[in-house]
């Protein structure tokens, strides 16, 4: 599992610098068709190509959404913003430990294309990650959330 997370943290670093942002006119039909099959209700999607996939990005005061996908509309991995009541308690129990007097202001779940989940927290600028058993794994720059 450290070594899916390690890659996945690569994978997105390397993929950060190929960003583009595009019209959903130039994203294939079959991404766009999935995309709006599995999230029917969300509108005003921003989409972007890094390397060679397609990220739908969804953004509302209430949510924030990232789903990324190959050219053929497979799933990738998604990225779901959710209450930071919702991180498992090994997470919070982790934080409160190692960060005394400081809060979680953002909590992430990410859910890899085999289905394996990770979480993220952001805490005074610093991303912290954890796998699905609420166990640290790594820290990272904060990533601008568009």
């Amino acid at each position: 599992m450290k070594k899916i997370v390690l890659f996945l943290i690569a994978l997105n670093i390397a993929l950060c610098g190929c960003t583009q942002k595009i019209k959903e006119n130039d994203v294939p039909t079959s991404v766009v068709d999935k995309f709006k099959k599995d999230y029917p209700d969300r509108t005003d999607v921003k989409w972007e190509k890094k390397g060679s996939n397609y990220e739908a990005l969804y953004k509302n005061p209430n949510e924030y959404l990232e789903v990324q996908y190959d050219k053929d509309g497979n799933v990738i991995q998604s990225e779901h913003q959710i209450e930071i009541a919702a991180l498992p308690k090994e997470v919070k129990g982790y934080t409160a430990s190692n960060f005394p007097g400081k809060n979680i202001s953002e909590a992430y779940l990410i859910t890899d294309k085999d289905g394996n989940d990770t979480y993220e927290c952001i805490i005074e600028e610093k991303t912290y990650v954890f796998d699905s058993d609420g166990k640290y794994k790594t820290e990272k720059t904060t990533k601008i959330r568009k």
